[in-house]
């Protein structure tokens, strides 16, 4: 039984509606949209000229700093949302135990210039300066990103909670940031989803999504701690929930029932009709919005609470809009007011109670954030007034504490000869990962594919638990760095107005474990995190809190690379599971605790410790280094 309830001790938010959290709630109170021509470059060929960006005309730019926004406009806008809210909090840098954050590319728009120029002449990588602008300048906080497309934010919060109330931390600083890039406008633009003018959530009218850019950050840590510092709680996170699709790359599933078990998983006990109001994903897009509306419909039934999207006023920020709105619903619950829905022109037919007019004071006790994205990745966080005792805390009970058992691993290894640096691997069909990689467009998806395959071949007695039970953790330091010079080289070759809009949903980087889930039906947790040279470790780590918290039975646990010049990739795959019998004749041994300590933070080393897990398999007193 969980007892360390994690609260909200501060929030920090950069937006169009506002910098800081004050401006920021009076922009969003307000029926005003703020998009406009984007200035930051111009696509060529491409009609949409519209975003949501930030510059000077924006509240509180000044309160920027001037010299960092010269050098990396996402590590700027993060470290304002990150400073404003450990001031309110009052925690300094000595008192944070780790630091999470949310992302879609990262630093993209930095290098894009630069990679279209043909000037760039590294490896693209995971982003390493905003890991380190937010690392308030120690080298020993740990520093984590959530790769999971436009529910990161929401990632990194319940990765924290996890960490809270575990007593595994006592203080975390978890947000999203993610800021404009041609990369991101142009593949929208060619997907046919951006809207020509305004973004309309959930309106007759709406006709796609608009972009937006920005930064949100809070302070978690228990009631018990937040109160012996003296400090004042916010709000308090009562319950979260994780699903995936597990159908397609970017289409949602019509019927909404991932994102139904997601809400169910968030409020646990308690009852749909304790829910005030639902911080809604509301894209604009008429599938996406036509979806999430059936969720709700189902979830709710013909007593839907008043819901709203803030996208219709500053656009879709991507990795940072889940953070952004999460920000808003502690902002509305301090507040006691709902969010107006801009974008209602028409009528809604979707049978929604959508929050419209200016006068929207309401009893708040318990609110909804709710954030999907692509690879039909869903996640929902419940989120109650501090110390309302009619919304008691979604409590996680077990007959024991499980216990965690684990199996060998699986490689996959695209390149001609199967060995890399003079080890061999095993030998994979090649014809099957050609097909993979036809089928998913993609090498890293397809490599991962075929290690999970390979898992599930030498696995064939296992009894795998239900899909829905099912999640999967991949770490990686390169990420979709392979597919997103793909992507910007055909741009440059071709042109921004015909460049093959399929590529583009491979520059996310959850892209390679989305496409495991839809391939392995996986419906469970789905997450992709990056940390250097600790991604495997950051993952492993993942994968244990999960099923220590009951939120799957089975994980997928693993760590895919690109080999560089070669143009190859690997993926290792191991597998976690609270139930022996569903590991199948691999199963080693239990572990009730499993200290791992690893780097795994490039091809070499993944190969390495692959290799050596298939002959010996972990063993709790062993450390791979």
């Amino acid at each position: 039984m969980i007892s360390r309830t994690p609260v909200i001790t501060g929030v920090g938010v950069v937006s169009s509606a506002g910098i800081g959290a004050k401006r920021f709630w009076k922009g969003i109170q307000s029926p005003e949209d703020r998009f406009r021509e984007i200035s930051l470059f111009s696509p060529t060929g491409i009609p949409n000229r519209i975003a949501s960006e930030i510059g000077p005309w924006v509240p509180g730019y000044e309160t920027i700093d001037g010299e960092l926004l010269s050098e990396s406009r996402i590590c700027a806008f993060a470290v304002a949302a990150q400073n404003e809210a450990m001031a309110q909090a009052n925690c300094n840098a000595s008192d944070v135990d780790q630091v999470l954050v949310g992302t879609t590319v990262g630093d993209i728009a930095t290098h894009e210039v630069e990679i279209r120029a043909r000037k760039f002449n590294e490896k693209l990588k995971v982003d390493q300066s905003l890991r380190r602008a937010i690392s308030l300048s120690r080298d020993d906080l740990p520093v984590q990103m959530f790769l999971t497309a436009c529910s990161a934010g929401n990632l990194a919060v319940i990765r924290a909670c996890q960490l809270i109330e575990s007593g595994k931390a006592e203080i975390v600083v978890a947000g999203g940031a993610e800021i404009l890039s041609q990369m991101a406008f142009v593949g929208f633009a060619r997907m046919r989803g951006m809207a020509t003018q305004k973004c309309r959530p959930f309106s007759e009218d709406r006709d796609g999504m608009l972009l937006g850019e920005g930064a949100a950050f809070v302070v978690i840590e228990s009631a018990e701690h937040a109160a012996a510092r003296g400090v004042n709680s916010l709000a308090e996170i009562l319950g979260y929930g994780m699903s995936c699709d597990a159908k397609h790359p970017t289409a949602p599933d019509l019927e909404g029932e991932g994102i139904v078990r997601a809400m169910q998983s968030a409020l646990g006990s308690l009852s749909p009709t304790q829910v005030d109001y639902v911080c809604a994903h509301g894209t604009g897009t008429p599938q996406n919005d036509a979806a999430e509306a059936k969720g709700y419909t189902n979830f709710f039934g013909s007593k839907c609470p008043p819901l709203s999207s803030i996208k219709g006023s500053i656009g879709h920020s991507l990795g940072a809009a889940s953070a952004i709105e999460l920000v808003a619903c502690v902002l509305g619950i301090q507040n006691q007011k709902l969010i107006p829905q801009l974008g209602l022109e028409g009528q809604s037919t979707l049978d929604l109670n959508l929050v419209s007019g200016t006068e929207t004071s309401c009893k708040i006790d318990l609110v909804l954030n709710n954030a999907f994205a692509f690879f039909g990745n869903n996640t929902s966080i419940a989120l109650g007034r501090s110390q309302q005792r009619s919304v008691p805390r979604v409590i996680r009970s077990k007959s024991e504490q499980p216990k965690i058992y684990y199996a060998t691993a699986s490689i996959a290894f695209d390149y001609p000869a199967n060995q890399w640096g003079g080890e061999c691997l095993p030998d994979f069909d090649q014809d099957r990962l050609q097909v993979l990689v036809r089928r998913f467009r993609s090498k890293r998806a397809a490599v991962v594919v075929a290690a999970i395959e390979r898992w599930l071949e030498e696995a064939e007695n296992a009894e795998l638990p239900d899909p829905q039970r099912r999640g999967i953790v991949l770490g990686s330091e390169t990420g979709a760095g392979a597919d997103i010079e793909r992507f910007l080289t055909e741009s440059v070759e071709k042109g921004d107005a015909i460049v093959n809009p399929g590529l583009f949903p491979w520059t996310v980087h959850n892209a390679a474990v989305g496409a495991a889930a839809i391939a392995a039906d996986c419906r469970g947790p789905n997450i992709v995190i990056s940390s250097g040279a600790l991604s495997y470790s950051s993952a492993f780590q993942q994968s244990l809190a999960l099923l220590e918290a009951g939120c799957a039975d089975l994980v997928y646990c693993g760590v895919y690379e690109s080999l560089g010049d070669s143009d190859g990739t690997v993926a290792a795959i191991t597998a976690l599971a609270t139930r022996p019998e569903s590991l199948g004749r691999n199963y080693i041994g239990p572990a009730e605790q499993l200290n791992l300590e690893t780097s795994i933070g490039s091809a070499k080393s993944v190969i390495s410790w692959a290799n050596k897990f298939k002959k010996s398999g972990f063993r709790t007193e062993e450390r791979i280094s």
